[in-house]
C-alpha cells in the first residue's frame, strides 16, 4: 500500500536488465487494454507510481546486502536498516533489487513468486 517515507525491497534473479524492466513494465494487451506489470500481479500489488521504483541489475550473482543497495539514491539511510532487517548477508545470491518508495508491502518477509523474493521495507525519512 502507499505510505510515505517507506521503502520496500525485493530481491531476484534475471538473466538481463531488460527482463528486469519488462518485469515491471505494464503492458499493452491485443485489444487495447492496459494490464498491470507482472510484477503488481505475482504480488498483487495496488497502484504505485512507478517514478518511485528504483531498479539494479548486477552482471553477477552475490549476497552481500550493502553492496546490492549500494546503488540507492538513499542508500545512507536504508542500507544500515535493511542490514539490521535482514543481516549483512541474505541466505541467497542475486543479481536484482527493485526498490520500492513511498510504498509499504503488506505482504510476508520472505514470500517468494517465480524468481523474486520480498525481503521487508524501513521508513527512509
Amino acid at each position: 500500500m502507499k505510505r510515505d517515507g517507506y521503502v520496500s525491497l525485493w530481491v531476484g534473479n534475471f538473466v538481463e536488465y531488460i527482463d528486469l524492466k519488462d518485469y515491471l513494465t505494464p503492458f499493452e494487451t491485443e485489444d487495447g487494454l492496459v494490464k498491470r506489470s507482472l510484477f503488481e500481479e505475482d504480488f498483487m500489488l495496488s497502484f504505485y507510481d512507478h517514478d518511485q521504483l528504483e531498479i539494479e541489475h548486477y552482471k553477477q550473482k552475490q549476497s552481500h546486502l550493502r553492496d546490492l543497495l549500494s546503488f540507492s539514491t538513499h542508500h545512507q539511510v536504508i542500507v544500515p536498516k535493511f542490514v539490521d532487517l535482514c543481516g549483512e548477508h541474505i541466505p541467497y545470491h542475486v543479481n536484482s533489487v527493485i526498490l520500492l518508495y513511498n510504498f509499504q508491502y503488506s505482504g510476508r518477509v520472505g514470500d517468494e513468486i517465480a524468481h523474486i523474493r520480498y525481503l521487508g521495507h524501513v521508513n527512509y525519512k
